[in-house]
């Protein structure tokens, strides 16, 4: 009878000990998240509305509302790929979306939008 060779087992004992860590990580317990965890965050500083400037808002103006502060760009795919997405949750499901743009000149977003559509109740920057 042959003998596995050394390396194989190497291999092997890797490949065990990446099953037993990644098991133990899908068990492990974690305190469940508060769904205000991340509205008690959001600064009271005003921030420079897109779609209404001038406006006074801040993101504080969100805490205690159900909503979704979804940060994008013109520039990233991603969230061009998910665009579509977001437009029908806004418009079928009614979804309170917040648009929150990351390093864009504000016509290039606005741009952007006004050839996309906008999803979002506000648009800041």
């Amino acid at each position: 009878m042959r003998r596995p060779p050394a390396l194989a087992l190497a291999a092997l004992a890797v490949f065990v000990a990446l099953l037993v860590l990644m098991a133990a990580g899908l068990w492990r317990t974690s305190a469940p998240l508060s769904p205000a965890a991340g509205a008690a965050s959001l600064p009271e500083q005003p921030v420079v509305r897109l779609d209404a400037p001038g406006m006074p808002w801040s993101l504080g103006a969100l805490r205690g509302e159900v909503t979704v502060l979804h940060v994008w760009a013109s520039w990233c795919g991603v969230c061009r790929t998910e665009h579509p997405l977001l437009l029908s949750l806004a418009r079928e499901q009614g979804l309170p979306l917040h648009g929150l743009n990351y390093k864009d000149a504000p016509a290039e977003a606005l741009a952007w939008l006004g050839q996309a559509g906008s999803p979002y109740r506000t648009v800041s920057a």
